[in-house]
């Protein structure tokens, strides 16, 4: 009866919403040991071969540092969030967003020697009312700072 709805929340899964690739990280590159604390991160732009006319994007850019390496009978270390910027691919950086353009990021703070990995994604959304569709595609390089 009208306003006696209820609310349903949960998890769906959708056919043919996975993206067929993966951004491109320029630099760092895989495995590369950097000298400077505050390196600029650089990406390509992405769009999936199946992003829709109708859909908008958005990225996010992480930085991770890896903790102790991982115990015997776990597949990975332990890694703490350290950075995060959300950002829309087709807008202007605003002045106070450390994000240079749209595929690249000034570091907001400088890394102490040790080993890190950096995580790039671009999210295309659709909605259908009050649902919102996400496909995700990802790309996480390993780098390390000093030595």
């Amino acid at each position: 009866m009208r306003g006696q709805e209820t609310v349903t929340r949960g998890w769906v899964v959708f056919s043919r919403m996975p993206a067929s690739s993966s951004p491109e990280i320029r630099t760092p590159r895989l495995g590369q040991s950097l000298s400077r604390a505050d390196p600029v991160v650089k990406w390509a732009d992405f769009r999936s071969g199946e992003l829709q006319t109708y859909e908008r994007r958005e990225g996010q850019v992480r930085i991770y540092e890896d903790g102790p390496k991982a115990a015997v009978g776990e597949l990975e270390p332990v890694r703490r969030l350290l950075l995060t910027e959300i950002f829309t691919p087709s807008a202007v950086p605003s002045a106070v967003s450390s994000l240079r353009a749209r595929s690249e990021w000034i570091l907001p703070k400088h890394l102490k020697e040790g080993n890190y990995r950096l995580q790039v994604a671009f999210h295309e959304l659709r909605k259908f009312g009050p649902v919102t569709l996400v496909r995700e595609s990802g790309t996480e390089i390993a780098f390390g700072i000093g030595k």
